[in-house]
């Protein structure tokens, strides 16, 4: 009975994980689209740190360049909050390629 019991829970599991990906990878491609047609505001600096916190897991180099991208643009626009977040996105890229002092200056700059 355990172990019938601990085999469903496995199946539970995996079937969660491969559903959790199918959602982030139909976000991220959703994401992509609207960036297509994004104006050069603070919506389009929303959607590049979207996008670089839906890659970051599995594509943090393609993070970090999404990142720099919103930061780039919320400095142009001088969108405070969006430099913040900017940092933020940039610094969890580099966490998750494993540089961290790279990720500790870029989370306590600004």
């Amino acid at each position: 009975m355990k172990k019938a019991f601990l085999f469903l829970i496995i199946i539970i599991f995996i079937a969660s994980q491969s559903n959790a990906g199918k959602q982030g990878q139909e976000k991220i491609d959703s994401l992509f689209s609207v960036l297509k047609t994004a104006k050069e505001d603070t919506s389009k600096v929303k959607i590049l740190i979207d996008l670089s916190f839906e890659l970051s897991r599995n594509k943090p180099d393609t993070a970090i360049y999404f990142a720099n991208a919103a930061l780039a643009l919320a400095s142009k626009l001088k969108y405070e909050l969006g430099i913040a977040h900017a940092y933020n996105a940039l610094g969890h890229g580099f966490m998750n390629l494993g540089k961290y002092k790279e990720a500790l200056k870029t989370l306590t700059m600004y």
